[in-house]
């Protein structure tokens, strides 16, 4: 929540008759923040007038409850905000406006909201809030001092200058001087962040709430989430159409299949499926390889080419919604928590911050080492990910309807199966970097040429992530099924009868999740087949999403036969946040 900020200013109202007179509210005198000094600028595009357009509601000492009447003719003149005051009918109102009469009644103060602001270039320490809103006015009896105090009215401000710290002791007095000196520093690391990564009313918004560096670099990264990258797609989410249920329900990925063998075919069935097809296009700005399949659908592709891939799906004689699946790799880093965004076009440059400012103790009369924190950013870009099937003429023609949903199903379990392998070991030849390959994870060590694992192993991997501050989020471990087995079979305590490591399905509070994308032919030293086994925040992974799946008909390779091969495309990119954020063991024998 934005703070709202008062000023006082003291005035001499020219009265026009006995209710109403000429004042003047605000003006760019510097006023003394606990940040450095601060200046409404003021000019008709610096101030915005929205809420005094009927006039300004005229208080006394910023108390809505007491209301005294309005302040009419608001308007920005010779560099100042003036306006006429217009008294009620109240006692109180009545009262006011004969003291204003006789000239007991001088000063005036503001309420008011700044959205943008940004450093003086001609005063250090200074700071000009470029585009304020101002809120209401009030008759003030005892204002604070604009050249000494913050500005606000009397009870309600803390002074920060020299006559307030006189009866503090001298160690005392360093400690203020130190903590305007951070004070200072803090406001202008994020005004440094809010202009390089152009969001100066959140930067705005962070100076006066108090926020810390990691605080505002943590907001621009969600608030870039939010915005999904740098250049969102005004129209939404790529290859997103916002489809009805029956919709999304109505488009067959086995008739988009058949419209790119058979033209005819297309014209006659498939109006609907090449219609969604050019709309995709459309909001991509490109046209597909073969058939863009929208995201609403949620379909991905098939691998079949023979009987016991797919054939034993043809034909009215089988059960095919009794379809037997294959067994395949769980899929987990999107259900850990991972962060997605979908439907990116340009390549994605999300700021962190990668050192911070460092604190230094002086002595009397010193001044700190000017210091600085070190940004750096997570650059994300597409690299496609492909998989293809093959298909007979005869099952495309004659499956029963229930190879629609085991088209989807089988697909889909192939790319996300393929993310998922990356996200967890990618290498980052042709694909992304995964968790284990990124540099600078915390890493547990059990010998020179791997070992069993332990308890203690266990344990530090959880350290290795506290002692680089990065525990919290999502937390859980994650490893494959070889791994689990050993740990349900190992004792805490090596030669007794206690407790296995692993009895439920969590070790130390946090879950433990399995699947075999988690490499176990690892190598160190001269042992083999070593398995993996990760811990960490994985909402710290991000999943990038740049388009629709493209789907392309191959009806060529194997024209001999009558069958098709079936190719599908997907842009992605992955990316971690924070390595601090995860600690691995990569030389766990299981065996």
């Amino acid at each position: 929540m934005v703070e709202v900020l008062t000023r006082s200013y003291a005035v001499t109202m020219r009265k026009r008759d006995d209710r109403t007179f000429e004042a003047s509210l605000s003006s760019e005198t510097v006023v003394e923040r606990f940040f450095g000094g601060e200046r409404l600028v003021h000019t008709t595009e610096a101030v915005d007038l929205t809420r005094a357009r009927d006039g300004l509601p005229l208080l006394f000492n910023h108390d809505p409850d007491e209301p005294i009447g309005l302040v009419q003719g608001v308007r920005v003149e010779d560099r100042k905000l003036r306006g006429t005051l217009r008294f009620g009918n109240s006692r109180r109102a009545q009262e006011l406006a004969a003291d204003a009469a006789d000239g007991l009644v001088r000063n005036m103060s503001i309420s008011y909201r700044p959205i943008e602001m940004e450093p003086d270039p001609d005063e250090d320490d200074v700071y000009n809030v470029t585009r304020w809103e101002v809120l209401e006015a009030s008759i003030t009896p005892i204002p604070a001092d604009p050249a000494v105090g913050i500005g606000r009215s009397y009870g309600d401000i803390t002074m920060e200058n020299e006559e307030t710290t006189l009866h503090l002791s001298r160690s005392e007095r360093r400690r203020e001087k130190r903590a305007r000196e951070e004070e200072r520093r803090r406001v202008h690391d994020i005004m440094a962040l809010g202009e390089k990564y152009d969001v100066p009313e959140l930067a705005a918004r962070a100076v006066e709430g108090g926020w810390t560096v990691e605080q505002m670099t943590r907001q621009i990264l969600d608030e870039m989430e939010r915005k999904q990258g740098p250049t969102p797609n005004p129209m939404g989410p790529l290859g997103d159409l916002d489809m009805s249920p029956r919709e999304a329900d109505r488009f067959s990925f086995v008739r988009a299949i058949r419209a790119q063998m058979d033209p005819k075919y297309a014209m006659r069935e498939c109006g609907f499926e090449l219609e969604c097809s050019r709309a995709v296009a459309q909001k991509l700005g490109r046209e597909p390889q073969g058939l863009f399949v929208p995201l609403d659908v949620q379909t991905r592709v098939m691998s079949v080419g023979t009987a016991t891939a797919g054939g034993y799906l043809k034909g009215t004689d089988h059960l095919a919604d009794s379809f037997i699946d294959m067994l395949r790799d769980a899929i987990v880093i999107e259900s850990l928590g991972a962060t997605v965004l979908d439907g990116l076009q340009g390549d994605v440059d999300i700021p962190r911050q990668d050192a911070q400012s460092t604190a230094y103790w002086v002595a009397e009369g010193g001044a700190p080492t000017t210091s600085q924190p070190t940004m750096g950013q997570l650059l994300l870009s597409p690299k496609t990910v492909g998989g293809f099937t093959d298909m007979t003429r005869k099952l495309i023609l004659q499956s029963s309807p229930q190879v629609e949903d085991m088209v989807r199903r089988d697909l889909a379990q192939v790319l996300a199966a393929a993310i998922d392998r990356v996200a967890i070991n990618g290498g980052g030849t042709n694909e992304p970097v995964g968790i284990l390959q990124t540099t600078g994870i915390g890493a547990v060590s059990l010998g020179a040429n791997g070992g069993p694992p332990t308890w203690a192993s266990i344990v530090n991997l959880i350290r290795e992530v506290a002692i680089d501050n990065a525990l919290e989020g999502n937390l859980a471990f994650l490893t494959n099924a070889a791994v689990v087995a050993t740990l349900r079979q190992t004792a805490k305590v090596s030669g007794t009868d206690s407790k296995m490591i692993l009895e439920e399905s969590e070790l130390l509070g946090y879950p433990v999740r399995q699947t075999n994308l988690v490499p176990s032919n690892l190598t160190k030293g001269t042992g083999t087949n070593l398995s993996a086994m990760i811990f960490g925040n994985f909402r710290d992974v991000i999943l990038a999403y740049w388009s629709a799946l493209d789907l392309l008909v191959d009806p060529y390779t194997l024209g001999t036969s009558g069958g098709v091969r079936v190719i599908a495309f997907r842009d992605v990119d992955i990316g971690i946040r924070h390595a601090q954020s995860f600690a691995a063991i990569q030389d766990m024998v299981t065996s």
